[in-house]
């Protein structure tokens, strides 16, 4: 469970690689780092924290994959070192456009984009192989995180849907709301939900961050862990 991607306009890049450093010690080993060039402009303002064109933030990611990557480095001058060997999973989170990928590829232990179908993650899984190849790197992994929405049958992933709706402000006709929500991220059935996972499996999809948003339902994460 987590928050997947840090923004690279939030934190200086030595104190979030120390900020890991201490997670993966104190979790005997099980941090992951991510990282994006950020992209909440809202988000940005209301913390007063600078936004500066995608250009600028994208030059910005590279020096704190550049910068990360060396102090976790076995010969790095940063101490003390993580625990995980040779270091933390260090994502790249981006919405599959070309400079992103191109940044995974060269600095990343994978490459993690958002809310895509199976046909799009087989378009960004191609172009993420091609530039590990320019790289000289074996391909590194693909993930997606997407909003997932479930029920056991129609009559549960309704209520569900009606529950969602009310939290999120949105529109309270359940069908309706269940509608959208298909076309932005994994919403049905339990079966129908496990069938467009295996469409990402078949697109190259190795890993699936799932956005469980009805956080006092434990029958729908006990439905994730044991049944998905």
């Amino acid at each position: 469970m987590g928050t997947l991607v840090s923004p690279a306009t939030f934190r200086h890049p030595s104190e979030l690689a120390k900020l890991v450093v201490t997670a993966d010690h104190v979790s005997g080993g099980r941090v992951e780092l991510g990282l994006g060039a950020g992209w909440n402009e809202a988000e940005h303002e209301a913390y007063e924290f600078p936004f500066p064109p995608m250009g600028e933030r994208m030059n910005e990611l590279e020096r704190q994959l550049r910068m990360i990557g060396r102090q976790w480095a076995a010969g790095g001058a940063a101490q003390p070192k993580p625990l995980q060997s040779p270091r933390p999973n260090l994502i790249v989170g981006g919405r599959g456009g070309p400079r992103s990928v191109r940044l995974a590829a060269r600095y990343a232990d994978e490459y993690n984009t958002v809310n895509k179908t199976a046909a799009e993650c087989a378009e960004i899984r191609g172009r993420l192989d091609a530039e590990c190849v320019d790289a000289g790197r074996e391909p590194i992994p693909l993930s997606l995180m997407t909003g997932w929405l479930a029920g056991e049958d129609e009559t549960e992933l309704l209520a569900r849907a009606a529950r969602l709706a009310e939290w999120t402000g949105a529109d309270p006709d359940p069908d309706a709301f269940l509608a959208a929500q298909r076309d932005s991220s994994i919403a049905g059935t339990l079966d129908e939900n496990l069938e467009r996972l295996r469409e990402l499996e078949e697109a190259g999809v190795e890993r699936v961050m799932l956005q469980q948003l009805l956080h006092r339902d434990l029958d729908a994460v006990r439905q994730i862990g044991q049944v998905v």
